[in-house]
C-alpha cells in the first residue's frame, strides 16, 4: 500500500524538508510514496530541490498549490492566519483515492519505519497522534478547550489523519464556528482546533515512539537513572520520529539537547547548496 505524506511549509523550509524526506526514504527503501507538499508560495526551483532529494526512491513528489481564495470566508484573527487551515481542510484538497496521509513537520527526521504507525487502525478515529506534555499542562490544555473524552493534549506536528472518514462529516462552517466562538483561546491555533473540535475522534499514542522531542527525551534519561547512553539506545531502537520543535533548529546555531546528533547535516547543507545553484 502506497503511504501518503502530507508536508506543508514555506521556502524558507524547503532545506529542513529535504533532511526529513532523506530520512523518511531512507527507513523505507522499498515503500511506494506520495509526498503531498501544500503550500502558497513555493517556485519551481524549491520542487526540484525536493524531488532531487527523492531521486531513485519510488516516490512521488505532488505540489498542492492553495491560493489565497481558498479559504477566502475563513476568519483571521491574532495567531489565526490562513496557513492554520492547511491541515484541517486537507480533506478537501487531497484527491479522492487518498484515504489516509501522515502529516509531519519539516524538523523532524524518521530514525525507523514508520509502518506499524502508518497501517494503525483508526476504528472510529479520525485522528491519531501523540503529547508531548506533563500532566499540570495537559490538564490545563484540556480544560482550556472544554475537552472531556481525550485524555491527551496532542502535538500536531506528527498527525496520522483518517481523510476517508473526515470527508464523510467534513463541514468548513463547524471549523469557522469553532475558531469564531474560541478565538479567545486559541494560543496554538490548528492545534488547538484539531484537539477542541475532534475530542473523543483521537487516539493517543506514546510520543517516545512517534514524537519524540527534547523534553520528552529528558524524562527517559531520567527513567534511565541519568544514563545518556542507555537512553540514547533506547531511541535508536524505539523511536520513529525525532521533532525538534520549539525555538531551538539543529540547523541553527547554539542547540540545547541531545538528539541533534541524529540530524543529517549533510543533506541540509546539500540543499542549501542545491538552492543556491550549485549542484550536489
Amino acid at each position: 500500500m502506497t503511504m501518503n505524506i502530507l508536508v506543508t511549509l514555506d521556502s524558507n523550509y524547503v532545506p529542513p524538508l529535504c533532511t526529513m524526506l532523506q530520512t523518511l526514504l531512507a527507513a523505507h527503501p522499498r515503500r511506494r510514496m506520495r509526498i503531498f507538499v501544500a503550500h502558497s508560495s513555493l517556485t519551481e526551483c524549491d520542487f526540484a530541490v525536493i524531488r532531487r532529494v527523492c531521486a531513485g526512491h519510488p516516490a512521488e513528489v505532488v505540489p498542492v498549490f492553495l491560493k489565497d481564495d481558498f479559504f477566502e470566508n475563513a476568519p483571521r484573527c491574532g495567531r489565526i492566519t490562513k496557513e492554520t487551515y492547511y491541515r484541517l481542510f486537507a480533506p478537501v484538497y487531497l484527491p479522492e483515492d487518498v484515504e489516509r496521509v501522515l502529516y509531519i513537520d519539516p524538523d523532524t527526521i524518521v530514525l525507523n519505519p514508520l509502518d506499524a504507525f502508518y497501517d494503525l487502525d483508526f476504528g472510529e478515529a479520525v485522528f491519531a497522534g501523540a503529547g508531548h506534555l506533563g500532566r499540570f499542562l495537559t490538564s490545563f490544555n484540556r480544560t482550556r478547550l472544554h475537552m472531556k473524552r481525550t485524555k491527551a493534549y496532542l502535538n500536531a506536528g506528527v498527525l496520522l489523519m483518517n481523510i476517508a472518514a473526515l470527508r464523510e462529516t467534513f463541514n468548513a462552517a463547524d471549523i469557522y464556528n469553532f475558531i469564531r466562538k474560541n478565538e479567545r483561546i486559541l494560543w496554538q491555533a490548528d492545534q488547538d482546533v484539531i484537539n477542541g473540535l475532534y475530542d473523543g475522534r483521537i487516539i493517543v499514542l506514546d510520543g517516545n515512539v512517534i514524537n519524540l522531542d527534547e523534553r520528552l527525551f529528558t524524562r527517559v534519561r531520567l527513567a534511565c537513572g541519568g544514563d545518556l547512553h542507555r537512553a540514547l539506545a533506547l531511541v535508536e531502537t524505539g523511536t520513529m520520529i525525532v521533532h525538534f520543535d520549539g525555538k531551538y533548529k539543529p540547523w541553527k546555531p547554539g542547540y540545547r539537547g541531545y538528539l541533534n546528533r541524529y540530524y543529517p547535516y549533510e543533506t541540509y547543507n546539500a540543499a542549501c547548496t542545491h538552492r543556491a545553484g550549485v549542484a550536489f
